[in-house]
């Protein structure tokens, strides 16, 4: 077997992971050939955000309509569009950066986000240049300066193009949810593990995060806490996003169900390769970089 790195697949959940700030298109899957409409609730919170209660719909119907005609070489266009958007009322040429990034977390894009970086810094190094920012309000030709390096994340953003259309309208439902599991006071803490039984039974969080990402958190989400087997799912993630799947599989699969996780057993009339990823021993293998171990990790993971 050839140690040589191949390409991982694009467009699948495990490109999502590879987020290069200096690329922010580097995650976008593929787009869809259809834009779902905005849900009300977006739509209302658009509307007053832009202080467009009223004329929302059509302006920002519009605008998506164009952002779709408008292909990714030529980003000019779409920042244009963008920047007329985000336009302050009552006839100002001035854009306003505070009401995009708020527009933004409507859909989920938090201002933290990776992809978004180059954003940040331009606007910080505006920041720092103006002591007057008015709630980040500047003209239109530095609106556009900032927002550039992002535009096809933007503009997808604007089209609903992302995973979870209706997002608002999602994360109230996870919210509702929430708040009635947090009732629930059935079973205990586990005991056999010291980091386990160390943790508080009255802590209670979640933190979503799309393949798009999309992000939402609730309760005790910034809380530290022991990831254990969930650790299985990112490694197993992290890991074919490097060297792809399709090499991946070449040392792990599945396991057949109605197994323990820590038993040490195989299936041999399985036509799947039968190291899963979610079994104790078959974790250490993904940790142990298999493209560099070449065919001494292939026959170590056959035996």
């Amino acid at each position: 077997m050839s140690t040589t790195m191949s390409v991982p697949e694009k467009g699948g959940i495990f490109d999502a992971l590879r987020v290069d700030s200096n690329d922010p298109n580097d995650s976008l899957r593929e787009e869809s050939s259809v834009t779902p409409k905005i849900d009300e609730k977006n739509l209302e919170y658009i509307g007053e955000v832009l202080e467009r209660k009223k004329s929302v719909v059509p302006f920002l119907t519009q605008t998506i309509n164009q952002l779709a005609l408008v292909r990714n070489e030529k980003m000019e266009r779409a920042a244009d569009l963008i920047c007329t958007l985000f336009r302050l009322p009552h006839g100002s040429t001035d854009c306003s950066f505070f009401r995009l990034i708020k527009v933004l977390r409507s859909f989920g894009i938090w201002e933290n986000d990776p992809r978004l970086k180059q954003m940040f810094d331009r606007m910080k190094k505006h920041d720092e240049e103006n002591e007057d920012c008015r709630q980040w309000a500047m003209s239109q030709e530095k609106f556009k300066e900032i927002i550039f390096p992002c535009t096809i994340l933007i503009s997808r953003t604007l089209r609903n193009q992302l995973i979870i259309p209706s997002w608002l309208e999602f994360t109230q439902m996870i919210e509702t949810i929430f708040e009635s599991c947090r009732a629930s006071k059935e079973g205990e803490v586990a005991s056999y593990i010291p980091q386990l039984a160390r943790q508080s039974p009255h802590t209670w969080g979640m933190s979503i995060c799309t393949i798009d990402g999309q992000r939402f958190s609730l309760g005790d989400s910034k809380k530290n806490f022991c990831l254990q087997s969930v650790s299985k799912a990112f490694n197993y993630a992290i890991v074919a996003s490097e060297i792809g799947s399709h090499v991946l599989h070449q040392y792990v699969g599945h396991e057949p169900s109605g197994r323990l996780f820590n038993e040490i057993c195989l299936d041999s009339n399985s036509e799947f390769p039968p190291n899963s990823v979610l079994i104790e021993r078959n974790r250490a293998k993904i940790c142990s970089k298999p493209e560099k171990m070449g065919k001494n990790w292939l026959k170590t993971s056959k035996n």
